[in-house]
């Protein structure tokens, strides 16, 4: 259940961003930031995970910039028995980018979600990645984001009572959106039985 965010080019988005971020929010923008850096080609030392977000460098503002721009990509994240579990939108990542993350996340497993194509928004195919290893359970989801989802997102992140920070009101077409096809939960499907509704 996250909140509205302000909007993307609101001065005062990304400290509204600083405020609300999550470890695993943090773990999506900071693997997001390694895919901007290495396509850009700058020498950038990246701060460590473990560091505050506050705490950052003035080299590292136009990383931070690119990570506010709605047209960047994005990247989401989930943890679920021991494995980190990634997917992406309008990115490519590289070994060399898993490999960077790697080091900061330190000895773990990584899953790339790549069901679906970039019509399927990042945290969707981590549903569908979720469900597709049987660990997809209403209220035990919890997804990190290196941007607010969409309103058509958070409807699906709320009916599986997901926990993820924010979402954006910026409308997205239904042809620019695919359904992670994840079925409803069973307490939304029977209200009734789950003394839900009288």
């Amino acid at each position: 259940m996250g909140f509205k965010s302000k909007k993307f080019q609101d001065p005062y988005f990304y400290e509204e961003r600083l405020k609300t971020i999550t470890f695993f929010d943090k773990v999506a923008c900071y693997l997001h930031a390694i895919n901007i850096i290495s396509h850009e080609g700058v020498d950038i030392k990246l701060p460590r995970l473990s560091q505050s977000v506050q705490n950052v460098r003035t080299d590292w503002k136009n990383i931070q910039k690119r990570l506010c721009d709605p047209y960047s990509g994005r990247v989401s994240t989930t943890f679920s028995d021991g494995v980190w579990i990634f997917a992406v939108n309008h990115l490519e990542l590289s070994t060399d980018n898993i490999n960077k993350l790697m080091l900061e996340l330190g000895d773990c497993k990584l899953v790339i979600a790549s069901e679906g194509g970039d019509l399927m928004h990042a945290e969707m195919k981590l549903l569908r990645a979720l469900k597709g290893m049987g660990k997809l359970k209403s209220g035990r989801v919890e997804i990190g984001s290196s941007k607010p989802c969409c309103l058509r997102c958070r409807d699906v992140l709320n009916n599986w009572r997901a926990a993820f920070t924010s979402y954006h009101s910026i409308p997205v077409a239904e042809n620019k959106w695919d359904d992670p096809d994840v079925g409803v939960p069973g307490w939304k499907q029977h209200p009734q039985e789950m003394g839900l509704v009288s």
